[in-house]
């Protein structure tokens, strides 16, 4: 039997839970918009938001492989959701199975910024293989928070003070939070650093697979993130442009 499911954190819709015939429990949600990158540029049609869970209050977030950041922590599903800035009304479903062994714990939505810069510039998205985005540069969290009983539930269920199909005052979902590097992955060293105008060019080792820089105004360097850039196969060395970060900024290479 599942006992009270909390959903936080998210551009949500209104979050809404139902159990299906066979057992299966959905999450209805959307985004208000527009929803956004940490550099400040619009959500690019066919981005990526995921259901993520943890069984404490917080989830620790996501590395850049795509993997939990902390121990425990799980990332559900994600889907190509968003269209024009936001994520469209949409539903997760869970399995029956799954939602009794999560039974403790809280889910979450959270926004995936899977970009990847080309060698002549051009920013898509990274692909997808076995259903998740092959590389993670940051994600963020919604506003606001519901935890709904399942028990016995044939039909959806909106949270108290939200009306159905009413974004209302909800915040846009920024993703903010910068993916961390992958638990025991060797990670590459910035080689050389250049300004170039109003930009920073760092030319990184080539470790393979796809590297992202991080910049802010100290050495946690966590302020900003860009796309991340897939290593040569002939082994060259990568360059990444990254904003300057004004007068002083400190910058480090992830790879995964």
């Amino acid at each position: 039997m599942m006992n009270r499911i909390g959903f936080a954190a998210m551009a949500v819709l209104c979050a809404a839970v139902a159990v299906a015939a066979e057992g299966d429990a959905w999450l209805s949600f959307g985004t208000a918009g527009p929803d956004a990158y940490a550099d400040g540029a619009p959500v690019l049609d066919g981005e990526s938001y995921a259901l993520v869970w943890t069984a404490n209050e917080t989830f620790g977030g996501l590395a850049a492989d795509g993997s939990p950041a902390v121990a425990g922590d799980r990332l559900i599903v994600s889907a190509p959701l968003a269209k024009d800035g936001r994520c469209p009304e949409t539903l997760f479903q869970i399995s029956r199975k799954t939602a009794e062994a999560l039974a403790e714990g809280t889910y979450g939505i959270v926004l995936l910024d899977t970009r990847v810069a080309s060698a002549g510039g051009a920013t898509n998205l990274a692909p997808r293989v076995g259903g998740k985005p092959t590389v993670i540069n940051g994600w963020g969290e919604a506003a606001g928070s519901v935890a709904l009983n399942l028990v016995g539930r044939d039909a959806p269920i909106a949270p108290d003070g939200c009306e159905s199909g009413g974004l209302g005052a909800i915040r846009p979902t920024v993703a903010s939070v910068m993916a961390a590097a992958p638990a025991g992955v060797a990670q590459p060293k910035i080689l050389d650093i250049a300004l170039d105008g109003e930009n920073v060019r760092l030319t990184v080792e080539n470790r393979g697979g796809y590297v992202r820089a991080q910049g802010g105004p100290d050495i946690a360097a966590d302020a900003v993130t860009g796309p991340a850039q897939a290593a040569p196969p002939d082994g060259a060395p990568i360059v990444v442009i990254m904003p300057r970060q004004g007068a002083s900024g400190f910058f480090k290479a992830v790879g995964n």
